[in-house]
């Protein structure tokens, strides 16, 4: 549906994350989804190196 993708489009953009639509749509509830999203934020966190945790804990 065009709302389920704006939506999708979304949460990728606010959570700066990349969950692809078959992903999503197979997620039945909110807690799957958000499980999804939490997968992604990790899999991000987990690919940057130390100089970019550096930079981005002295932004904060």
């Amino acid at each position: 549906s065009v709302l389920g993708n704006q939506a999708l489009v979304q949460i990728n953009r606010m959570f700066d994350v990349t969950v692809g639509a078959e992903q999503a749509f197979r997620s039945f509830t909110v807690a799957t989804l958000a499980e999804l999203i939490e997968q992604e934020m990790i899999k991000h966190l987990n690919s940057l190196t130390e100089q970019e945790v550096s930079d981005a804990m002295r932004g904060m």
